[in-house]
C-alpha cells in the first residue's frame, strides 16, 4: 500500500495520456475502448500513486521513478526488414530506367541478383542505391565477376563507388535527386496497383510491433531514417497498427536533413531527459560519437538489420566505440523500449 497523494487535474490528464498514449483531458479517452480505468477520477483527491490501464498491463509510478527516455529509432534494419522490397523496387527501377539492358534478363538472374542484393544491403545508405547495385550485381553476373564485385562493393560503395555510379556519364548522368525521385515514384506505382504485394515484401523484426505499441514515453518517439516519409509511415501503420503520420513532427525521414541534425534538434526539446537513439549502421553511430555535442546520447547498434558481423565487433572492441555503443539483441530492444529503467541509461 502507498500513502494517498493529491494530484491536480492537470497532472492526471498528463499521467493518463502517459498510460494511454493518448491526449487526455480529465478521464482517459479509450476508456470505451479498452476499459482504462483511473483511481478515483474526481479531480478533488487522486488517492492512488498509480494510473492502470488494463489493455497496457503496467502502472505509471509518479514518485520514484525518472521520466522514460527519448527514443530516436531508425526503420529500415532496426524496425522493418524491407529488403525483399526495396530489392524488387530497384529492380522495377532499372528496369525501367535502362529498358534496353534489361530487356534480355531471365527470372534466374533476376533471383540470382535479388539474393545478391540482401548480401549487399548493409552498404545501402539511402533506397535510390538499389537501382545502381541491381544493375551492377546483372552486369557482373552476365560477365561471371559476381565474387569480385560484390566484394568491391562492401569495401568501396560508400566512400566512392555510390557518387561515382549516380553521376556516371555512360548511365546518363542521373544525379542523386532524379533517382529519389524516380525511385519513389516507382514504388509509389507499385503501391497504388497492388498494395497487397507491396506490403507482403516488408515485415516487421520480431515482436517489434508489440513493443513499439507498448513503449514507455509514446510521445516521445522519433522515426530518423533515410526512407521517405510516405512509406515508412505506411508500414509502421499497416504491419504494426503504430501511428506515426508522414507529416507528424516525430516523423524525420528523407529530405528532414542528416540524422545528425536531427538529433540536435530532438536533444535541445528535452533538456535534462535520457535520451536513446537505435541504428543498424556503425557508420552512423560513429559519426554520433566524432560530433561534439551530442555526449548525451545512449547509443545502441542493434544485432540484427543490416550490419556485419566485422562491424559488431568492431562495435564491442574498438575503445571509442565500445565506451558510446551498446550492441542490443532483440529482447534486450524490447525492455529498452518498454522498461528503460532496467538498463541503466544516463
Amino acid at each position: 500500500t502507498t500513502e494517498p497523494m493529491p494530484m491536480s487535474p492537470k497532472a492526471l490528464a498528463q499521467v493518463c495520456a502517459a498510460a494511454c498514449r493518448t491526449p487526455s483531458i480529465g478521464l482517459c479517452n479509450r476508456t470505451k475502448r479498452h476499459g482504462c480505468r483511473v483511481s478515483n477520477p474526481s479531480f478533488v483527491a487522486f488517492t492512488s500513486r498509480y494510473v492502470r490501464c488494463s489493455k497496457r498491463l503496467r502502472a505509471v509510478n509518479m514518485t520514484a521513478e525518472s521520466p522514460p527516455p527519448v527514443y530516436a529509432l531508425d526503420f529500415d534494419g532496426v524496425i522493418c526488414d524491407s529488403c525483399g522490397e526495396s530489392s524488387a523496387a530497384g529492380w522495377l527501377a532499372a528496369v525501367k530506367q535502362w529498358p534496353e539492358h534489361f530487356s534480355g534478363a531471365t527470372e534466374q538472374e533476376r533471383a540470382i541478383v535479388m539474393e545478391q542484393m540482401r548480401v549487399v544491403r548493409p552498404v545501402v545508405e539511402t533506397g535510390f542505391e538499389n537501382v545502381l547495385l541491381v544493375r551492377l550485381l546483372l552486369d557482373a553476373l552476365r560477365s561471371g565477376q559476381s565474387e569480385r564485385v560484390i566484394e568491391t562493393l562492401m569495401e568501396s560503395w560508400g566512400t566512392r563507388l555510390c557518387e561515382e555510379y549516380t553521376n556516371s556519364v555512360e548511365w546518363g548522368s542521373l544525379g542523386r535527386e532524379y533517382l529519389i525521385d524516380f525511385f519513389g515514384d516507382v514504388r509509389d506505382t507499385w503501391m497504388n496497383e497492388d498494395l497487397d504485394a507491396w506490403l507482403g515484401e516488408n515485415s516487421l523484426y520480431g515482436e517489434v510491433a508489440e513493443a513499439l505499441n507498448n513503449i514507455a514515453a509514446p510521445d516521445d518517439m522519433f522515426i530518423v531514417t533515410t526512407k521517405q516519409g510516405r512509406f515508412a509511415s505506411a508500414l509502421l501503420n499497416r504491419l504494426g497498427d503504430v501511428d506515426v503520420p508522414e507529416d507528424s513532427d516525430r516523423m524525420y525521414a528523407l529530405g528532414s536533413g542528416p540524422k545528425i541534425e536531427t538529433l540536435k534538434l530532438i536533444q535541445e526539446q528535452y533538456p535534462g531527459r535520457a535520451l536513446v537513439f537505435v541504428e543498424d549502421r556503425l557508420a552512423t553511430l560513429q559519426k554520433v560519437i566524432n560530433t561534439p555535442g551530442l555526449e548525451r546520447w545512449n547509443l545502441f547498434l542493434v544485432d540484427w538489420g543490416y550490419n556485419t558481423p566485422a562491424e559488431r565487433d568492431l562495435a564491442r572492441t574498438d575503445p571509442a566505440c565500445a565506451a558510446r555503443i551498446t550492441v542490443v539483441d532483440l529482447p534486450t530492444f524490447y525492455t529498452l523500449l518498454k522498461t528503460p529503467s532496467d538498463l541503466g541509461l544516463m
